[in-house]
């Protein structure tokens, strides 16, 4: 049985649409990273080697997080705060005081995390390189992303769980 939400007063509505926002274009960043780049070409061929087709890996919106960082200047540039970006938990501090802060994820196929609007709320990452650790490596619980309560594919499955009745 999965638990009822609940509902979020008014004064976090606009800090979760914003977080929402930093995982929306961190996504759109990943899939040009996996689509656009010559190592996301190999990440392709990883999956594609899996018996994943295109069609899936577009629905799923499957992306890669290359080794060096990137995703904390893209997301500066499109106008988010350090503050959102670090709560999003895609980056960690490396110095607090000087407001340094690297990817969280990186060298990883990423698959986003949908809630059950639909909306991505974390992710989880798979090293590519043979010998990383962690193997796989999720978001931190955040103010969107609370892992105990997550269902991977529950957005996707939502029809079919309504026309099956279960």
């Amino acid at each position: 049985t999965l638990p009822k939400s609940q509902p979020f007063e008014k004064k976090h509505k606009g800090e979760r649409d914003r977080l929402q926002e930093v995982h929306e274009k961190a996504t759109q960043l990943f899939e040009k990273n996996l689509w656009e780049t010559s190592e996301g070409e190999k990440v392709l061929g990883y999956l594609r080697k899996r018996g994943l087709i295109d069609e899936t890996i577009k629905k799923y919106r499957l992306g890669f997080a290359p080794e060096k960082t990137e995703l904390y200047n893209y997301l500066l540039q499109k106008d988010f705060t350090q503050d959102e970006i670090q709560k999003s938990g895609l980056v960690i501090a490396r110095d607090t005081a000087e407001r340094k802060y690297v990817d969280r994820f990186r060298m990883r196929l990423m698959f986003p995390l949908f809630d059950v609007s639909g909306m991505i709320c974390g992710f989880g990452g798979r090293a590519v390189r043979e010998g990383d650790e962690p193997k796989y490596l999720n978001s931190p619980e955040t103010p969107i992303f609370h892992k105990s309560s997550f269902l991977y594919g529950l957005a996707q499955g939502r029809l079919d769980i309504r026309k099956q009745n279960k």
